[in-house]
């Protein structure tokens, strides 16, 4: 008897060095992301506050997003608004006595028009007043950098993104330079996937 042939799958052999329609795996990332980090230290008071799925505020998390100029987080304040309180109190006093050592040279200056001191006088009252605005734009750098580190108690998003990673508590505390959040723009995302460096160029 004859026996019937048994049918088979066949297929065309080809270079295994053709790559084209190889596949990859890779992973989908945002193209933009941003490490959050506090610019002072202290202890945090509080975190921001979203509106979950239920309804009721919690803390910020992963995959909430978050607007641009958010407050995700806010450092203890009071140290900061002490110095701050300081260095706005010794600003009226510089000013005051630029205010009179002004006078005083303008006084000595018209005398010594008139012959009735000696330029001693004068120079010495320049240099008072010379002292004096120096001690007034010291006053004034002081509650500058003062309320700059008042505002950074107060850690910002910095773009308008959601939120990849959380790594600190409220009541923790943080020293300058720790991260905090991590934020991603996911409106434009890129695809990473590893390829051999012998693969064509035209893949």
């Amino acid at each position: 008897a004859t026996t019937a042939p048994i049918p088979i799958l066949a297929r065309a052999v080809r270079d295994p060095s053709d790559t084209r329609g190889a596949r990859y795996s890779g992973t989908i990332e945002p193209a933009t992301r941003v490490d959050v980090a506090f610019k002072v230290g202290g202890y945090i008071r509080e975190l921001l506050r979203v509106k979950g799925q239920d309804g009721k505020l919690r803390k910020v998390q992963e995959g909430d997003f978050v607007s641009a100029g958010a407050p995700l987080a806010v450092v203890r304040e009071g140290d900061y608004q002490e110095r701050l309180a300081g260095a706005n109190a010794q600003l009226p006093q510089a000013l005051a006595s630029e205010s009179q050592a002004q006078l005083d040279f303008d006084r000595r200056k018209k005398l010594l028009m008139g012959n009735a001191v000696a330029p001693a006088e004068v120079e010495t009252m320049t240099s008072r007043l010379a002292s004096a605005k120096a001690l007034v734009q010291s006053a004034q750098a002081q509650s500058a950098d003062a309320q700059l580190l008042l505002n950074d108690a107060t850690l910002r998003a910095p773009i308008d993104g959601v939120v990849l990673k959380r790594v600190v508590e409220a009541g923790a505390f943080v020293s300058p330079g720790s991260p905090g959040f991590s934020i991603a723009d996911v409106k434009t995302v890129k695809f990473v996937f590893g390829v051999l460096d012998t693969t064509s160029s035209s893949v």
